[in-house]
């Protein structure tokens, strides 16, 4: 008999021991199969959508029937998405004291989801996985009363990435994984109804990626250059 320990003749079966022998059967041997199944992200169900494909001088738009906007050049992919929520709304307590994302942030990134992945399944997109620079222009809600640059209703500027970024991640969406951004940048333009943010993806050469011998360049942080 084997040395192995079993609660129950239920419990062997379940891992795939033949009780009497103590050996792995057949369906035990079939078990890591499954457990790849299991721990592999399952890719969920997406119709793609009806899209519009335009040719411009520096490369392609694709403009999805659901609203999705999409522009591809030799050197960057932009996207537009959804006015986000707040960094400062994304993250609740739980009940074991341990923060998930609140219902804003999971509503805003199912929205992302359900506008940018039927465009990018429809035109076969394979999400990025090479280091880039992640650019970010926002476009605040416009609002009925006037307001100055100073003025204006707006999240502070470093509450605007973590969520979009979030949302376009993952095996159906723009990108893998956002640890594939080694540089970023947000700037603010003109309000538009119900307000947006462009997201572009710029993929660098060798020399921009090489960021670990790279010196602190004080000219940059000087506002020099």
């Amino acid at each position: 008999m084997s040395q192995l320990s079993f609660s129950s003749a239920a419990h062997a079966r379940r891992c795939g021991i033949n009780i009497k022998t103590g050996e792995q059967t057949e369906k035990g041997k079939q078990r890591p199969a499954r457990t790849r199944r299991a721990t592999t992200p399952k890719l969920r169900k997406v119709r793609p959508c009806i899209y519009v494909e335009t040719k411009t001088e520096d490369g392609t738009v694709y403009e999805g029937s659901n609203g999705a906007w999409l522009k591809v050049t030799d050197r960057a992919v932009i996207v537009r998405a959804p006015n986000p929520v707040s960094t400062n709304q994304m993250w609740r307590a739980s009940a074991e004291q341990k923060n998930v994302l609140s219902r804003m942030a999971r509503e805003y990134k199912a929205k992302v989801f359900r506008l940018v992945a039927p465009l990018l399944i429809a035109i076969g997109w394979h999400s990025l996985t090479d280091l880039c620079e992640a650019r970010l222009v926002v476009q605040p809600p416009s609002k009925s009363r006037s307001y100055s640059n100073k003025t204006h209703p707006r999240y502070d500027v470093d509450n605007y990435s973590k969520p979009v970024l979030d949302a376009l991640k993952g095996m159906q969406m723009l990108f893998k994984d956002d640890n594939i951004f080694i540089s970023e940048s947000v700037v603010f333009a003109e309000p538009v109804p119900n307000g947006c943010v462009w997201v572009s993806c710029v993929r660098l050469d060798d020399r921009q990626t090489d960021w670990m011998h790279t010196e602190v360049n004080m000219d940059w942080l000087g506002g020099r250059v």
